[in-house]
C-alpha cells in the first residue's frame, strides 16, 4: 500500500520498535489503554479494497486519529518497542468490527482495572468516556 506521502512501501516496513520515554506504556494495557483513548477512531470509507493509505505510526501519534489499521500499527511499534511479539493482521472484517461497534458487548474491563493499581486512570473515567461507544468524529 502507499503511505501518507503517496509512496508504495512493504506493510512490514510501517511497524517499527518504537519505544517512547513514558515507563508506564511498557506494561501491555497501559500501552493499549493509550492508544484506544489518544486516538480518535476513524472507520475505514471503503471497505470493499484494501488499497487505503497506511500512515507511519509517528504520523498517527502526531494527527491522533486514524482508522483500523494505523492504529493498530501504532499499537505494534509501542509493542515490540516495549519488548513484547507484536504484528498486525492485515485483511477485512464485518462492519461491527470495523465501525468499532462493542455496544452489544458487556465491559469486563472494569473489573480487571479495579484489581490493578498501576492504570492511571479509574473506571470512572472509562465509562464516563463511554470507552464502548465510537467517539463522534470532528
Amino acid at each position: 500500500p502507499a503511505n501518507e506521502f503517496g509512496e508504495k512501501k512493504f506493510v512490514c516496513t510501517f511497524i517499527q520498535p518504537t519505544l517512547l520515554p513514558y515507563t508506564e506504556l511498557y506494561d501491555l494495557t497501559t500501552c493499549a489503554s493509550f492508544v484506544a483513548r489518544y486516538c480518535q477512531y476513524e472507520p475505514l470509507e471503503d471497505t470493499s479494497s484494501l488499497e487505503i493509505p497506511v500512515v507511519s505510526p509517528a504520523q498517527t501519534l502526531a494527527w491522533a486519529v486514524g482508522d483500523c489499521f494505523d492504529c493498530s500499527f501504532l499499537l505494534a511499534s509501542l509493542l515490540l518497542g516495549a519488548g513484547y511479539d507484536a504484528f498486525v493482521v492485515f485483511g477485512k472484517a464485518p462492519d461491527w468490527i470495523r465501525l468499532k461497534d462493542q455496544s452489544h458487548m458487556q465491559c469486563s474491563l472494569s473489573q480487571r482495572i479495579d484489581n490493578d493499581t498501576s492504570i492511571p486512570w479509574s473506571v470512572e473515567m472509562i465509562i464516563k468516556d463511554e470507552c464502548y461507544a465510537q467517539k463522534p468524529s470532528c
